[in-house]
C-alpha cells in the first residue's frame, strides 16, 4: 500500500464526512462504476455552501490504483498552483475541479464537483441534443484544455495526458467541455517538450498515437494525435472504435483520414449533423471546415508533422473570432500566452481535389503525404453492446475484467445531513464521473 503523501494533507477529507455526504455509500446514489470502483453522488457543505459532489471510491479488491490515484492528485495539484499564480481568467474553466480526497482506513476516494451531463462519448451519436453549434464550441474548449496542460510559456513544466478520449471529456449543464482522466499523465520539463519519454504503452483503443504504440516513446504530439481522433468523433458523430462495423470501418482515425484526403468526408458524417450545416459561407460551415483540417493534420502518421497545440489554438481562435458560432466572450479576451508569431504552416488541407476548403488560410501549406495512417492493432471485442465503450489498454494483449463505467442518470438523491467541509481551496481534478474506464494488466 502506498503511503500517504503529506504535501497534499490540506486536501484531505475525513472518511466520516464522505460517508455522511453519500448516505453511507447508499446504492441509490451510484452514478457510475468500473474497473477502479463505484462512483457515488452526494451533497456536502464547503465553505458554508452546499454543493453537489461525486465520490469515486477505489475498489481495493482489484489490488491496483494506488499509483494512478497519487499521480492524478499530484498532477492536478501542480496545475492548480499554477492557476492560482497566473493572470489567466479561464485557465481552469475546461478542467474538472477537485474538492479533495480521502486516504484513510484503507479507503482511497477522490471528490469532485458533480455538475455534468455525462461524458462526450454519451452524446456523440445524438445530433439533436448535442447539436452542431454546441459541438463546434466543445471542440474549441477541448483544444484550450489540452493547451493548458501542455503548458503556457511562463510555466517550467507540462503534462502529457496519455488518455485523451471522448470518455475523459465531460460536458456540463451548459455544454461546456471539461477534461478529466489524469491518472496516467506524465510530468515533463517544458524545455524538453519535443523529446520522447519511453514508458509502458497505455491509452484507449482507437486513440493511441501509432508511433507511441510501435516504439513506446510518448510526446505531447501523442496527445495531439488523440485530439485529432476526438475532433473527428465530434464532427462525424461516430465513436473512435466500433466493433460492430466492418473491419475497414471499425477505427475512425484511418477512416476519417482517408475520406478527408479523398474529399468525401461527408460520407461518414452523421446525416443529421450534415443537414445542420448551413450554406457554404456560413460561420458554422467555415469553423467546421477549419476543425476538419486541424483534425486531419493532427492524425499525420509522421509525428513531427503534427501541429503543436499552440498552433492549433492559434488557428482555431482566429477562425472562431472571424466566424462566431456561439456567444464567444471567452474568445474576445486576448490570451497573453499566445502571440501572432505562432506558425500556421503545420495545419494543412487535404491534397486531393474536391476536399473541404477553408477560406481563412492565408499561408501556403507544405505538401502532405497522401498515405493513410496505419490502423493500431485491433483488440478482441469489448464486452459491451454500445459503440465507443472500450477499455484502457496497456502494452501487449489486453486482458479485460470488470465493467466499463456506466452512467446511472436517475441514481437516488441523497437525503442525509450534509457535513461541513471547511476549506477555501479550489482545485482541478480528474473527473470521477468518468463513465467508461477499464484497467488491464499483463499476464
Amino acid at each position: 500500500m502506498a503511503p500517504t503523501i503529506t504535501e497534499f494533507d490540506h486536501l484531505k477529507i475525513p472518511v466520516a464526512k464522505i460517508l455522511e455526504a453519500t448516505n453511507n455509500f447508499d446504492d441509490k446514489n451510484i452514478i457510475g462504476e468500473g474497473g477502479f470502483g463505484k462512483v457515488y453522488k452526494g451533497k456536502l457543505l464547503r465553505s458554508g455552501k452546499l454543493i453537489n459532489i461525486s465520490a469515486r471510491r477505489l475498489d481495493r479488491k482489484h489490488g491496483q490504483g494506488d499509483v494512478e490515484f497519487w499521480t492524478e492528485i499530484s498532477a492536478l495539484s501542480e496545475l492548480s498552483v499554477f492557476k492560482d499564480n497566473t493572470s489567466s481568467n479561464d485557465f481552469d474553466a475546461s478542467i474538472v475541479k477537485m474538492i479533495g480526497f480521502c486516504d484513510e482506513n484503507g479507503e482511497k476516494i477522490i471528490i469532485t464537483h458533480y455538475d455534468i451531463k455525462g461524458s462526450l462519448s454519451m452524446f456523440l451519436g445524438d445530433p439533436t441534443t448535442f447539436s452542431l453549434q454546441y459541438r463546434l464550441w466543445a471542440c474549441y474548449v477541448i483544444v484550450k484544455a489540452i493547451r493548458d496542460i501542455h503548458g503556457a510559456s511562463e510555466r517550467a513544466f507540462s503534462f502529457i495526458h496519455r488518455n485523451i478520449n471522448s470518455s475523459t471529456i465531460l460536458l456540463d449543464d451548459n455544454w461546456e467541455a471539461k477534461l478529466s482522466g489524469f491518472e496516467f499523465s506524465i510530468k515533463h520539463s517544458r524545455d524538453r517538450k519535443n523529446f520522447g519519454i519511453h514508458s509502458e504503452v497505455i491509452g484507449t483503443q482507437g486513440y493511441i498515437d501509432p508511433t507511441y504504440l510501435m516504439t513506446g516513446s510518448v510526446t505531447h504530439k501523442s496527445d495531439v494525435y488523440s485530439l485529432g481522433v476526438v475532433l473527428f468523433e465530434i464532427l462525424c458523430g461516430r465513436h473512435a472504435y466500433n466493433p460492430n462495423e466492418q473491419d475497414d470501418k471499425k477505427l475512425l482515425a484511418p477512416l476519417a483520414h482517408n475520406h478527408y484526403e479523398k474529399g468525401t468526408l461527408h460520407d461518414i458524417i452523421h446525416p443529421e449533423l450534415w443537414n445542420q450545416l448551413p450554406s457554404r459561407n456560413s460561420n458554422q460551415k467555415m469553423v467546421f471546415e477549419k476543425l476538419s483540417k486541424i483534425a486531419y493534420s493532427c492524425l499525420n502518421k509522421q509525428r513531427e508533422q503534427r501541429p503543436d497545440i499552440d498552433q492549433v489554438v492559434y488557428e482555431l481562435r482566429a477562425s472562431v473570432k472571424s466566424h462566431p458560432i456561439i456567444i464567444l466572450s471567452d474568445v474576445e479576451v486576448e490570451d497573453a500566452s499566445f502571440s501572432t508569431t505562432v506558425p500556421v504552416s503545420s495545419v494543412v488541407p487535404a491534397p486531393a481535389p474536391g476536399s473541404l476548403e477553408d477560406a481563412s488560410v492565408e499561408t501556403e501549406p507544405p505538401v502532405v503525404p497522401t498515405s493513410s495512417i496505419p490502423a493500431p492493432p485491433v483488440s478482441p471485442p469489448v464486452p459491451t453492446n454500445l459503440p465507443g465503450q472500450f477499455p484502457v489498454i496497456r502494452q501487449g494483449q489486453p486482458i479485460p475484467f470488470g465493467l466499463p463505467y456506466q452512467l446511472h442518470p436517475n441514481g437516488g438523491t441523497p437525503d442525509a445531513e450534509c457535513p461541513e467541509i471547511d476549506t477555501s481551496f479550489d482545485w482541478h481534478s480528474h473527473s470521477i464521473m468518468k463513465l467508461m474506464e477499464q484497467i488491464f494488466r499483463m499476464l
